[in-house]
């Protein structure tokens, strides 16, 4: 994950959070802490940029409420780098596990 000043004026972490509120219709942080699997205060330290995004938060966000991850980087003013392309086999074929015998 690429190094961001929590202090910088475009790193707003309260719109993702608002926007995650409004996409599930919540009313309050603790209920996304709840969705989340995080603890009230880590959301309302977040909110108030006294602890960053971190990576398990992204990763939470995606799989519960679907957002891509660039997404909500680019919603909270996290800057995206992109990376290598993946790259899966030859021809983007998965070659199956062989069994290994002892």
């Amino acid at each position: 994950m690429t190094k961001y000043n929590m202090f910088d004026d475009s790193y707003r972490p309260e719109v993702l959070l608002d926007a995650l509120c409004d996409r599930a219709k919540l009313r309050r942080d603790a209920q996304i802490a709840r969705l989340l699997g995080f603890g009230g205060p880590v959301i309302s330290k977040i909110r108030n940029k006294k602890v960053p995004i971190g990576a398990d938060f992204l990763i939470r966000v995606q799989d519960i409420f679907g957002v891509d991850i660039d997404l909500s980087r680019k919603i909270a003013g996290i800057p995206v780098t992109p990376g290598p392309k993946a790259t899966v086999g030859r021809q983007g074929y998965i070659p199956p596990l062989e069994d290994k015998e002892d």
